[in-house]
């Protein structure tokens, strides 16, 4: 759609495309306000107002709109700030920025679907379990379910819901304590290190090494960078670079310190380096932490316990008070 508005220099032609405008001026271009519907007529001309940018001429277009090169620089801008914050230790700026960029890259998700054409709804042929399989193996540690969904959409076919995998470690318990190994693995739960209980919203693989299933207090970032560098390893792979797999590794990257280049573009190379280099610094004593815990685990708890961990301590007590 194409506007012509008087100005008080000459004429000025708007021409608005989907998501974004584009202003050509046949003068020099002035600081100006909204203009009101009548400065869009053949009468007099609205009157600029001091200190209003040109850039709320957006507000003609409608509200709200902003173009996906202008959250393309917010986006970009965000990250810099972030490593700027982790490099200075800077906690509560961090948090802060993060959520910021969560919403910038939403809206630059949104704005990105509005533009492109409606795809075709694919779905996974496999069961729920083994789609969660695929996405464990290529991380190799234990994950939460938004991350395991998340992994699943960027490397497989079919969006996975992170609620759907609710009540799928207990349904693997019941399963296991019925039929003991009569599948071929099991979704199990990570193992606290201290107290050999499970870790609440962590999904494992059966066959994994007890040692890499617990839990101690460096495991977490250790797990992180572990992930970071499995993905940054498949996107890597020939046609695995699609849009989400490089949005999974913006989040990661955005966490390690040294994993950008620039503002705008994520080297899996770079991440991959940042992540190992972090990952030196705390993978000896993790592994000792977990190894310990693991050898007291395999002679205090029974098999279907190293899977899917030890009752709590208030539960086992009520347990026993029954009998």
């Amino acid at each position: 759609m194409q506007l012509r508005a008087a100005t008080p220099s000459g004429t000025m032609d708007l021409d608005l495309r989907r998501g974004s405008f584009t202003v050509t001026l046949n003068a020099i271009c002035w600081k100006c306000s909204p203009l009101p519907a009548s400065g869009f007529s053949s009468g007099e001309p609205a009157k600029p107002k001091t200190g209003e940018y040109w850039k709320r001429v957006g507000v003609w277009y409608g509200a709200g709109v902003s173009s996906m090169d202008d959250l393309e620089r917010t986006i970009s801008g965000l990250r810099k700030q972030i490593r700027q914050s982790v490099a200075s230790n800077d906690h509560a700026t961090l948090a802060e920025l993060r959520v910021k960029l969560r919403q910038a890259e939403k809206q630059w998700d949104e704005a990105l679907d509005e533009l492109a054409p409606a795809a075709p709804a694919t779905m996974s042929l496999l069961p729920l379990r083994e789609q969660v399989h695929q996405a464990l193996t290529v991380l190799t540690v234990a994950a939460a379910p938004k991350l395991i969904a998340a992994v699943h959409e960027a490397f497989f076919a079919g969006a996975m819901a992170g609620g759907q995998l609710t009540h799928l470690r207990r349904d693997e318990e019941r399963s296991f304590r019925s039929a003991p190994h009569a599948r071929p693995y099991y979704l199990c739960s990570a193992v606290t290190a201290d107290r050999l209980t499970p870790v609440r919203g962590l999904l494992a693989v059966s066959t994994w090494p007890l040692e890499r299933r617990v839990i101690g207090s460096l495991s977490p970032r250790v797990d992180f960078l572990t992930a970071a560098i499995r993905v940054a390893e498949h996107v890597l792979r020939p046609g695995a670079a699609g849009p989400h797999a490089l949005q999974l590794l913006r989040r990661f990257a955005a966490s390690i310190p040294g994993a950008w280049a620039d503002a705008d573009e994520v080297s899996p190379d770079m991440v991959m380096r940042a992540a190992r280099a972090e990952l030196d610094v705390h993978d000896h004593s993790d592994r000792v932490q977990r190894r310990a815990a693991a050898a007291r685990a395999s002679k205090q708890l029974d098999e279907s316990q190293q899977l899917f961990g030890a009752a709590p301590l208030g539960v086992a007590r009520q347990a026993g008070e029954r009998r």
